[in-house]
C-alpha cells in the first residue's frame, strides 16, 4: 500500500494537450487532489497524514507510506505539502526563489490506508455513505444543472475550467441523485462521492438514502469505521449535505478520468507564493 511507481507518464497541461512528465518535472496542471502534508516522523524518517484542517486534532496518519514519503523527498527535499489526484498523480510544491512550483513525483501504484476509514471501498453501492475522507479529500469537480451540458467544471481566480471531453453518463448520474447537479469529488483510486441535501435529493437519491442510512451506520461502525462516521456527521453538520457514493470511474464513459482544459494565461505552473493553497476556488 502507499507505494509510487517511478515512471514517466502523460498529464493534460495547458490548452488541453497532453504532455510526457517525468519525476520532477514542474507539473503542468492544476496542483489540487486529496490534501495530504508530510512530517518528520518521532522514530526518524518521514509520514503522510490527511489534514482536515489546521490544528493537530485534524491530523490523520496514512499507514505503510515509506516508499511513499521516499519519492516525495526526493523531489520536495522537506516536509510539505503534497497531493494526489484522482488518477493517481502525486504532486508536490518546491519552493524556487520566491514561488512554490508544483513537481511531478510519480504515480500512486497501489491504495492508501488510515485507521477507521475506508479509502478504497469494494462492495459500495451507490447511494451509500462515503466511508473515505470527507473534507479535502478529492479533487473538486461540479455539474450543471443544464441537461444538455455534459462537461464537468471547476473555477479558479474566477475562471470557469472545463473537463477536456465531455462525461454525459457521470452528469446523467449526478443528476438522476439531485436534479440540479452540484459539487462531486473524485478520489485517488476512482472513487466518486457527492454532496447531497435531502431538500435537492431526488424520489430517487431520497429513497436510497433512507434505505442506507441505518445500515451504513451500524455496518461502519462494527467495522471499524468510527472516523469515518464522524466525518459523515460533521459533514452533515456543517454543510447539511450528505456524503454519498456515486460509484467508480470505471462504471462511467468508459473509464474516463475528467481532465482540465485551461490556457496559459491562468498561469497553474508558474507557481504561488503559497505552498498549500490548491488551484481552484473554494466555493
Amino acid at each position: 500500500m502507499g507505494a509510487v511507481s517511478i515512471q514517466p507518464s502523460t498529464v493534460v497541461g495547458p490548452n488541453g494537450e497532453r504532455y510526457p512528465i517525468s519525476p520532477g518535472d514542474a507539473y503542468p496542471a492544476p496542483y489540487r487532489g486529496l490534501r495530504l502534508t508530510m512530517h518528520h516522523a518521532s522514530e526518524g524518517g518521514h509520514i503522510l497524514c490527511h489534514r482536515r484542517k489546521f490544528g493537530k486534532g485534524h491530523l490523520f496518519k496514512l499507514n505503510n507510506t515509506q516508499n511513499l514519503t521516499s519519492a516525495i523527498h526526493k523531489v520536495k527535499k522537506n516536509t510539505g505539502s503534497t497531493r494526489i489526484t484522482a488518477a493517481g498523480h502525486v504532486i508536490t510544491r518546491v519552493k524556487e526563489g520566491d514561488l512554490w512550483v508544483p513537481r511531478f513525483v510519480g504515480v500512486l501504484a497501489g491504495s492508501l490506508d488510515c485507521r477507521g476509514f475506508n479509502l478504497n471501498p469494494t462492495d459500495l453501492d451507490q447511494g451509500r455513505y462515503w466511508p473515505g475522507f470527507c473534507f479535502e479529500g478529492g479533487e473538486t469537480w461540479s455539474v450543471g444543472r443544464n441537461l444538455s451540458r455534459n462537461r464537468v467544471f471547476f473555477k479558479y481566480r474566477g475562471v470557469l475550467i472545463q473537463s477536456v471531453h465531455e462525461h454525459p453518463e457521470l452528469c446523467h448520474a449526478i443528476r438522476n441523485i439531485r436534479p440540479r447537479g452540484g459539487r462531486i469529488y473524485l478520489v485517488p483510486g476512482g472513487h466518486i462521492w457527492m454532496n447531497l441535501p435531502l431538500r435537492e435529493a431526488s424520489y430517487y437519491g431520497n429513497s436510497v438514502l433512507r434505505k442506507q442510512k441505518p445500515i451504513d451506520r451500524e455496518v461502519y461502525s462494527e467495522g471499524g469505521l468510527d472516523l469515518s462516521l464522524q466525518h459523515i456527521q460533521e459533514r452533515i453538520n456543517v454543510t447539511g449535505c450528505h456524503p454519498i457514493y456515486v460509484g467508480h470511474v470505471s462504471d462511467f464513459d468508459g473509464g474516463r478520468f475528467p481532465s482540465a482544459m485551461f490556457s496559459m494565461e491562468t498561469m497553474f505552473s508558474k507557481g504561488t507564493n503559497r505552498e498549500d493553497v490548491d488551484d481552484e476556488d473554494r466555493y
